[in-house]
């Protein structure tokens, strides 16, 4: 590697080191139960959910649970089961679509590595066109993104 390229990113990298601890990051709330989360989203006065998961563990029934809990609380929801192993862009778009399209304010992501990875695409997708199309940045900014585990 070229030294003086090589100087720059370890430069580079130490500045992002020391930046890391006083970057404002939001701290996700973990919600340790399926009947906690409907009681979390309306805290966050969300109107309707995008359960992001995958075919197998929709058809294995896992997110029944998650269902119940939302239809018990009468919380609307719509649940996208496209996601694949290594989600592309054709699957953020169909996601995004559908956030749009059903009028979804809120996602939760359920499922292995793929939904989580995929999770937060269509949310930043989505309020980059809303940051794009709105005249003001303010509502964009409080367009709220909820993570669960």
């Amino acid at each position: 590697m070229n030294p003086l390229k090589r100087i720059y990113c370890r430069t580079f990298q130490t500045g992002l080191k020391i930046a890391l601890p006083f970057l404002p990051y939001r701290k996700p709330k973990i919600v340790g139960s399926v009947k906690a989360l409907p009681e979390a989203i309306q805290k966050k006065k969300c109107s309707k959910v995008l359960i992001i998961t995958d075919a197998g563990i929709r058809k294995l029934g896992l997110t029944r649970r998650l269902e119940k809990a939302l239809a018990g609380a009468d919380i609307p929801y719509f649940i996208y089961d496209g996601t694949v192993a290594n989600p592309t862009t054709d699957n953020v778009a169909e996601a995004i679509e559908i956030y749009q399209n059903e009028g979804c304010d809120c996602i939760i992501g359920f499922g292995g590595r793929s939904s989580w990875r995929f999770r937060p695409l269509p949310a930043q997708e989505a309020r980059q066109r809303w940051q794009q199309s709105s005249r003001t940045r303010r509502h964009a900014i409080n367009m709220p993104s909820m993570i669960f585990r």
